[in-house]
């Protein structure tokens, strides 16, 4: 293949004929799924695919509802290993990638991490949905993550693991979780800079492209970037749009946290010219100074969104609403 974009696929789920809508633990169960991953490896070797074995194991993903049950990390090894080992034969040097964690699963990932899971994974996955929560929003998910990641270093030094974020987004439902579409949108882009600036995170996948139903009380209807009428873009879905120029333009180079101002980013771009993408967290009035943007190693010659719109200065105050709200490039 010639492309640069490479494939994640979820090696999910099994199949009923076999596991009769259970997840599949029993050794005959878990040889028809390692055979099943291996196949679908030997189908796509020249694709230079990154293979995610199963998909929220934690959840109980992929059963019956009358089957559902909280998968526990003693019942996923021997499934990570038999699907890992299947894969490996066909495709030798393609990524597996486990856990495809729902959620902030801190007692999970823990045991996953010390029942010796890493040993066979050549990266993590997670699905850190927050939108449910009293602070739903993308620091907590992030600040979770590197709580996870320093576990993993401590676990395995002198070994990267990079982790995926194979799901992530705020949906727009009423109701308890719901998030206005303009906030979906301010959260999924901070998300997705504050994830730039994390070596240890290799990707991320905006969970979905079309909302899902058309229950508006349902938030599984409405993570979509686009409304169900597969016609009518949400805000999010140009906050997407707008943050893959960015990082187009920036050709690999990293957004790099400022110390000492919250919420502040800076990049060299490959002709030499320093970027800052910043916003204000908590509505107040703190703008980068000049003198923060000298430290950075700029100097302000325009202020756009990040999308490339300019944008006055003098807008750069207080209160919901105002570009300083939302992301802005300098």
């Amino acid at each position: 293949s010639t492309s640069s974009v490479r494939p994640m696929i979820p090696l999910d789920y099994g199949h009923d004929a076999i596991t009769e809508g259970r997840l599949p633990e029993r050794p005959e169960e878990i040889a028809a799924y390692g055979k099943y991953c291996g196949y679908v490896a030997s189908q796509y070797r020249e694709a230079h695919a990154l293979y995610e074995i199963w998909n929220e194991w934690n959840g109980g993903m992929g059963t019956s509802p009358a089957n559902r049950k909280r998968g526990s990390v003693a019942s996923y090894l021997p499934v990570l290993k038999a699907c890992a080992r299947e894969v490996r034969k066909q495709d030798p040097g393609a990524p597996i990638i486990g856990a495809a964690l729902a959620g902030l699963d801190s007692a999970w990932i823990q045991e996953f991490i010390d029942s010796g899971g890493l040993a066979d994974v050549d990266g993590l996955s997670f699905h850190p949905y927050v939108f449910a929560r009293k602070d739903g929003s993308a620091t907590l998910a992030l600040q979770w993550l590197d709580d996870v990641h320093r576990q993993v270093m401590k676990a395995s030094p002198g070994r990267k693991i990079p982790f995926y974020v194979t799901e992530i987004g705020w949906p727009t439902h009423a109701g308890r979780g719901g998030s206005s579409e303009q906030r979906s949108e301010a959260q999924l882009i901070r998300f997705l800079i504050q994830a730039h600036a994390r070596e240890y995170i290799s990707g991320v996948w905006v969970y979905e492209m079309v909302d899902g139903g058309d229950d508006e009380h349902d938030h599984e209807s409405r993570f979509g970037l686009i409304r169900s009428d597969r016609r009518s873009a949400k805000p999010a879905f140009d906050a997407l749009r707008q943050f893959a120029a960015l990082n187009k333009a920036l050709r690999g180079s990293r957004l790099r946290v400022i110390p000492g101002v919250d919420g502040a980013f800076t990049a060299t771009f490959p002709d030499g010219k320093v970027v800052l993408v910043s916003w204000n967290p908590g509505f107040t009035k703190q703008v980068l100074s000049a003198s923060s943007l000298k430290s950075a190693g700029a100097s302000v010659v325009s202020v756009q969104d990040i999308g490339g719109k300019p944008v006055q200065t003098t807008d750069l105050t207080s209160g919901p609403g105002n570009p300083a709200s939302e992301p802005v490039v300098w």
